[in-house]
């Protein structure tokens, strides 16, 4: 009788007659030093206690189970099961090719392409840093005045909002927009034009060849529009239609502008008045930025 655990080295083929004790001998397989890989006559295993297995540039495999991670960088770890594809719970951050980082254990909850500038959806629309990019709405105001006696002085300038205050619409209210207590022009703080329309009926009491009626939004460039009449016209409907660039942050959202008019020529009487502005905002904007 032969121990084959102390008595005999396989190395290579064996016969033997008789009893032998103990199990037949199989090769171990190794790709590494320590790298073990034992064979059973069920199946291949890795041995119960801890070893670090290497394979490939960029794969580190830790642990007794081959196929529990794969990662790229150390620490950025991905696991699976038979539903799915899995980022740890706990908080690690994703890199994946130039401009995309992902954070957090859901591998697509953000897009950003400049740092801190971070995209994300839901049901509701694109937010940019929180502001909702998709669904924007109109902000607008709308007045009208009839049965006036406004009298502008040939050269002299006088503030709009400062006049209609003191006065009764028709319909609409003025607010938002038309800041009663600086008598400004407000506006949203967010990069989107803001359209104004002002539309003023009256009366010239001069046949000067000469007259002319002009609308200045002080507080900007250049924003002064000038309406030329013939002396041919004495009843008349002056229409002012322009917009205004709205930066975020810019002047109009932290200094706001007077709207003035005056009349060249000779005097002009205002009887009826169309005041029109609006902006396209997110709708978590609710008010304008006073000033």
């Amino acid at each position: 009788m032969y121990n084959i655990r102390t008595d005999i080295i396989v190395n290579g083929d064996i016969s033997y007659d008789g009893e032998l004790i103990g199990k037949i001998p199989v090769p171990d397989i190794s790709t590494k030093n320590k790298n073990i890989l034992i064979h059973e006559n069920d199946g291949l295993y890795v041995p119960d206690n801890t070893i670090n297995y290497q394979g490939g540039t960029g794969i580190s495999i830790t642990s007794n189970l081959i196929s529990t991670k794969i990662s790229t960088t150390p620490g950025n770890s991905l696991t699976s099961d038979s539903t799915g594809l899995f980022v740890p719970s706990s908080s690690s951050s994703y890199t994946a090719g130039n401009g995309i980082s992902i954070n957090s254990n859901v591998i697509s909850s953000k897009i950003s392409n400049t740092s801190g500038n971070i995209l994300t959806s839901d049901s509701t629309g694109l937010f940019v840093n929180g502001t909702n990019t998709t669904n924007l709405v109109r902000r607008k105001r709308e007045l009208y005045y009839s049965n006036l006696n406004i009298q502008f002085t040939d050269g002299i300038e006088q503030n709009l909002i400062q006049i209609l205050k003191s006065l009764t619409p028709t319909s609409g209210t003025l607010d938002t927009f038309f800041n009663t207590t600086s008598n400004k022009l407000n506006v949203y703080n967010f990069n989107s034009s803001l359209n104004f329309k002002l539309n003023i009926y009256g009366t010239w009491t001069t046949s000067s060849s000469n007259m002319s009626f002009a609308i200045n939004f002080t507080n900007t460039q250049f924003n002064n529009i000038n309406q030329v009449r013939t002396p041919t016209i004495t009843v008349d409907t002056i229409s002012f239609n322009t917009f205004l660039s709205v930066d975020e942050n810019g002047n109009l959202v932290t200094n706001g502008t007077p709207i003035t008019l005056m009349s060249h020529g000779g005097k002009f009487t205002v009887t009826n008045l169309l005041l029109i502005a609006e902006q396209i905002v997110p709708p978590s904007m609710s008010g304008v930025s006073v000033v």
